[in-house]
């Protein structure tokens, strides 16, 4: 758009009465809301689609890597020099304690707050409406 065009949508809009200028501003709104929702909509399907992923990727790993991890701390366990009863207690204890502090790290990294980018925005434009209304 060039700067005749814009002096010339200027023109028109000086020249139209209020009533039609609410409407206009009401058409315009209802656009930005629009793409706010496809925006929302389209975030929401990435981030549903790298879930689905991590999921796909993330089980069988996890599997896996219990069943390593549990033969690995047996042998563990049968090398200390203790009976093998104590071995394998002292060697659970262990286990529990470093898996709660792992997932407490775990729950630290989970997302604060999802769609953070379409929440910021949305949360302008409702700002922007009670200035408008005030």
């Amino acid at each position: 758009m060039d700067i005749s065009d814009r002096q010339q949508d200027e023109a028109q809009l000086r020249a139209l009465r209020t009533r039609d200028l609410m409407g206009h501003a009401v058409t315009e709104a209802k656009l930005v809301a629009r793409a706010e929702l496809l925006h929302a909509r389209a975030e929401l399907k990435d981030e549903l689609s790298n879930a689905k992923w991590v999921a796909i990727f993330a089980a069988p790993a996890l599997g896996l890597s219990l069943c390593a991890l549990a033969v690995l701390f047996v042998l563990i366990a049968f090398a200390l020099p203790l009976p093998p009863v104590a071995a394998l207690a002292i060697v659970f204890a262990v286990l529990v304690i470093a898996s709660l502090v792992l997932g407490f790290l775990a729950k630290a990294r989970l997302p604060k707050k999802p769609m953070r980018h379409t929440m910021e925005r949305l949360s302008k434009y409702l700002e922007i409406r009670e200035e408008l209304k005030h």
